[in-house]
């Protein structure tokens, strides 16, 4: 029940975030990143893996490098070692197969959204 309330509660902040920044350009929504990742060209799906492990490493660094910064502070993932870019795709993927609803969001905070939930961060 915890887990859905913490869902809830991420999901109305990044819609609030999306208002905020409405006419903001952006390089690609959920819809977009679900469809390279369902893609049968092979160049869409390395885009999409692209992405997610830009998203990942960029994450990485800001909670490593700058997490005494205040605007960081969700910014935060524990992704074991060992785990592969074809297990974040799948991740990714499987988030974004199960919350079609939010599909027309920022594709990096699902992406984002989907990792930390399969590694959170240790508190």
């Amino acid at each position: 029940m915890l887990k859905r309330l913490s869902v809830v509660a991420w999901l109305l902040g990044l819609a609030s975030m999306q208002a905020q920044s409405a006419g903001v350009p952006r390089f690609a929504d959920g819809d977009k990143l679900y469809g390279w990742l369902t893609s049968k060209n092979p160049i869409e799906v390395s885009m999409a893996d692209g992405y997610i492990l830009g998203v990942s490493d960029e994450i990485t660094f800001w909670h490593s490098e700058v997490s005494n910064d205040k605007h960081t502070k969700g910014l935060c993932l524990n992704v074991p070692a060992g785990v592969t870019g074809t297990q974040m795709h799948d991740t990714v993927k499987n988030f974004l197969e199960q919350n079609p609803a939010i599909r027309q969001l920022n594709a990096s905070a699902q992406v984002h959204l989907a990792l930390q939930f399969a590694w959170p961060c240790k508190k």
